[in-house]
């Protein structure tokens, strides 16, 4: 009785050993090396084969190794896997790719926090080629748009620290590249646990209704490892197992009522798997409701922001329309601008030339005029000294007159003195002969009269002779000065 009992008991402990423990077995993971350490990446081939054998096959090749995670958003995610981001420009990080794409593989998986998901083009999901994401938060928008192919068990902390990290606030890109640079990635085989419950990455979202069944699933996985715990220590010895073989017949009665118990406890157990299971749907049909209005919200979101891309691509188009029509008339007016550039040149030195020639024209004018002046002035010097001359033999000769002139109105003077006195003397002798007191001789005083007339005359003559060639003297002297005055002598240079 005891025997059956028990082994049918270490049956069921084993059945719920082997369903509540888990098996061993060897898989490939992705190890991504970086500055703060390593994220071991467990792969999902269960639902995305190929795009795990893509990540592989990219991973061998060294395609990720010196990428860096080029976009950084707190909370959300870290990006990478972009070849533009060994050594091309911050402008182009974000837009590599392997040069193919890849099919989606979209399955129950959700977008919980170090879930490992494939980018791609927010208005093409079959994009996807190398870049992938790692989900820093729940972000159920995600689910059934991005391809999720795997998650992060080890490194998480890493993780954080790469989320960490400063970024330009406008583009999400690390400010500093090598503090998210992927120094290199391999993929290498450890032992796998697979789980009978699905992964953390299969449960609900943390923001969603919590399930019911959850706690009492709990403690009846720890009612049953006890029960096995407590059926392992009643196991009995080999001894023991011998000396009850001749109570078969108890053993079976045993048996009857074992199964009656264990048929009437599995009915209980089923009710209450099924009042579980009852309340599991009913708390998976308001979280699918939630879902799916969530969704609504969100498609909406997604088709006002389609309509928003496309017209900010048309504005885009439009603006790179106008910025090829604004180089070519840029190119149009640089071209006349060089055109009109250079004629101006050729024209300025033209003219240039013809200044040159026409200064020296004038310097050679200016030469002979120079030429021509010094010689005026030569001649002008030599007329001067001539009239200088001239005006000094004028001036002797004036000089000559003046003394002459003084000379002559001596002699008037003396002449008029003696005219007086003759005078005198003609008066007293004409006194003598009305008094008859003196004789005198009439014909003698008539003489003298006569004499002294006629030196009075000659005087007069001379005299109004030297006045008019003094007269004569002065206008050329004053005609010589005023020519000296009034004519223009140039300055030497």
């Amino acid at each position: 009785m005891y025997l059956v009992t028990i082994l049918l008991f270490t049956i069921i402990a084993l059945g719920a050993a082997f369903s509540l423990h888990a098996f061993a077995e060897n898989e490939n993971v992705g190890i991504i090396s970086t500055k703060f350490g390593d994220i071991v990446i467990s792969f999902r081939d269960d639902v995305a084969p190929k795009t795990v054998s893509n990540f592989e096959n990219l991973t061998k090749s060294g395609f990720y190794d010196g990428t860096i995670f080029h976009r950084i958003t707190a909370g959300f995610i870290i990006q990478g896997g972009d070849p533009n981001t060994k050594n091309g420009p911050p402008n182009t990080w974000g837009k590599g790719a392997a040069g193919y794409t890849i099919a989606p593989e979209f399955s129950k998986l959700k977008h919980t926090k170090y879930m490992v998901s494939m980018a791609h083009p927010v208005t093409d999901i079959n994009g996807a080629s190398s870049q992938f994401f790692i989900v820093l938060g729940d972000a159920p928008w995600l689910d059934d748009k991005y391809t999720i192919f795997g998650q992060v068990t080890s490194g998480q902390d890493v993780v954080d620290k790469i989320a960490s990290i400063k970024t330009d606030p406008k583009t999400n890109q690390p400010l500093d590249p090598d503090e998210a640079r992927i120094s290199k990635v391999v993929i290498s085989a450890q032992e796998k646990i697979v789980p009978s419950q699905p992964l953390p990455s299969q449960s609900i979202p943390s923001q969603s209704l919590p399930i019911p069944s959850s706690k009492n699933n709990s403690s009846k996985v720890a009612s049953q490892e006890q029960n096995q715990q407590t059926i392992t220590d009643l196991i009995p010895s080999q001894d023991t197992l011998l000396k009850i073989g001749p109570i078969a017949t108890a053993i079976i009665v045993v048996i009857v009522v074992i199964i009656i118990f264990i048929k009437r406890k599995n009915r209980s157990k089923r009710n209450t798997e099924r009042e579980l299971l009852e309340k599991e749907k009913a708390s998976s049909q308001i979280q699918k409701e939630s879902t799916k209005n969530e969704l609504d919200i969100m498609k909406k979101e997604l088709e006002s922001t389609s309509i928003k891309i496309s017209k900010l691509r048309s504005e885009h188009q439009s603006v790179l329309t106008e910025i090829q029509s604004a180089k070519a008339d840029l190119a149009l007016i640089k071209s006349q601008y060089d055109q009109n550039k250079v004629e101006l040149i050729k024209k300025q030195i033209e003219l240039t030339k013809g200044e040159l020639d026409e200064i020296d024209s004038k310097k050679n004018r200016s030469v002979s005029e120079l030429e021509n002046a010094q010689h005026k002035i030569e001649s002008a010097r030599k007329e001067l000294d001539k009239i200088g001359s001239e005006i000094n033999n004028a001036k002797s000769e004036i000089s000559s007159l003046q003394s002459q002139e003084e000379t002559k109105k001596k002699e008037i003077v003396l002449v008029k003195k003696e005219l007086e006195f003759i005078e005198k003397e003609l008066a007293m002798v004409g006194r003598e002969k009305n008094t008859n007191k003196i004789e005198v001789r009439e014909n003698d005083t008539n003489k003298i009269v006569e004499a002294a007339s006629s030196v009075v005359a000659s005087i007069n003559a001379k005299y109004e002779s030297a006045k008019k060639e003094l007269e004569i003297l002065r206008i050329e002297y004053l005609r010589l000065k005023a020519k000296h005055d009034t004519e223009t002598i140039p300055k030497e240079s």
